[in-house]
């Protein structure tokens, strides 16, 4: 067990992620010989630190927490203070325009439930909500989080 005096609230409990699960997986890339093997899979979860994410290679499913997937982003889409966010995401995550933003967003299930991993690019804003709760809507409280955080366009 992990001592909860130095766990982030954020590091358990670990969550399935669905569909952004494929953000981990497009960073696999096949060794020599076209598989995926555990060291392929310890390169990706050692981007930032990823201690406690975990792969299934029979399924090809991902569990994390937020804090696991945080570092991730940091260390897979490093954005300098004053630099443009130039780097194209991987392609589960789909760009659309919201309020004159561009959103950069994949979520749990198709329909937006049980997890949101956004990116505002230019705002440098990343909301991530996971959920174990299949009928937790992510897909709208991300909208809201981001509602309350960013200021209205100009």
């Amino acid at each position: 067990a992990l001592p909860p005096r130095f766990t982030p609230e954020t590091a358990v409990p670990l969550f399935r992620l669905g569909r952004m699960g494929g953000v981990l997986s497009a960073s696999l890339t096949p060794d020599s010989s076209g598989r995926i093997t555990p060291a392929v899979i310890r390169r990706v979860l050692g981007t930032g630190g990823m201690q406690r994410t975990r792969y299934d290679s029979v399924s090809g499913d991902w569990t994390a927490n937020v804090d696991d997937l945080y570092r991730f982003e940091l260390g897979r889409f490093p954005v300098r203070p004053g630099a443009r966010d130039s780097y194209t995401p991987p392609a589960p995550f789909r760009i659309d325009t919201v309020n004159g933003r561009v959103r950069q967003a994949v979520y749990g299930t198709d329909d937006g439930m049980r997890g949101a991993w956004v990116r505002y690019p230019a705002e440098r804003l990343v909301i991530m909500v996971l959920s174990n709760d299949s009928t937790a809507d992510a897909r709208a409280m991300a909208m809201q989080l981001s509602e309350r955080v960013l200021e209205p366009p100009q």
